[in-house]
């Protein structure tokens, strides 16, 4: 059942990323622009980098007994969210296709 509550965690903070980042950039923008690579409402980067979050955080120090502290839950997640940015970056800009698709085949 913990895999099922991790995916149940995903899909929302994919959705909640979704709608953080559409509302921004129409805000910023002035006019309405759907984010993310996929269709329908959720962007997948969100909602990785939260569910290890997570899981980093909140689910492992209860096993270990050792309470994070602020100063290391947020240098964790910046740190981890650069590197999980720009590998998902560098990932899709190899695969992506001409004509702006996605190959995901030669992952």
């Amino acid at each position: 059942m913990i895999i099922c509550r991790y995916f149940v965690y995903f899909i929302i903070y994919s959705f909640l990323g979704w709608i953080y980042e559409t509302f921004y950039c129409t805000v910023h923008e002035k006019a309405w622009e759907n984010r993310g690579f996929l269709y329908g409402p959720c962007i997948p980067l969100y909602g990785v980098g939260a569910t290890l979050a997570q899981i980093l955080f909140v689910d492992l120090p209860i096993y270990y007994s050792k309470e994070p502290t602020y100063l290391m839950i947020f240098l964790g997640c910046a740190i981890g969210s650069f590197f999980l940015e720009y590998s998902t970056s560098y990932l899709l800009e190899k695969n992506s296709t001409p004509d702006g698709g996605i190959t995901l085949i030669y992952l």
